[in-house]
């Protein structure tokens, strides 16, 4: 059994969970990609593992041992504020910040123009 050590990317998406390995002393690198299990995305994460560790000829346990540097990313936030479909939320604030979240100062095109009209609020 190699002791190579192993890098993996992989990003959670909406659809697909894409990911992309090297192992140490190999040249290039292996890529793919394992269908997305909706509120499941732990699943996900460990079935592109397991496609990595079988590429390999590894035991996914080995894999994750040696496993050098992990880099997860994912789409299905970005997807959920995009679309405005996520879970019914409430906030909690400290007395005096409560137009915090109402200011949205950091989702205007132009940070200075007061005049553009804030997007739909994410907590209302």
């Amino acid at each position: 059994m190699s002791q190579a050590a192993y890098t993996l990317g992989i990003d959670v998406g909406g659809t697909f969970t894409d990911f992309v390995a090297t192992r140490s002393g190999e040249q290039g690198f292996f890529k793919g990609k394992v269908p997305t299990r909706p509120h499941d995305e732990a699943t996900s994460v460990l079935e592109a593992i397991r496609s990595v560790a079988e590429r390999f000829n590894e035991e996914p346990r080995d894999v994750l041992r040696r496993l050098q540097t992990i880099v997860l990313g994912t789409t299905v936030v970005t997807n959920t504020m995009l679309e405005y479909n996520g879970a019914k939320t409430g906030l909690i604030c400290t007395k005096g910040f409560r137009d915090t979240l109402e200011l949205r100062r950091g989702y205007r095109e132009s940070l200075f123009d007061l005049s553009l009209a804030p997007p739909p609020a994410l907590v209302q």
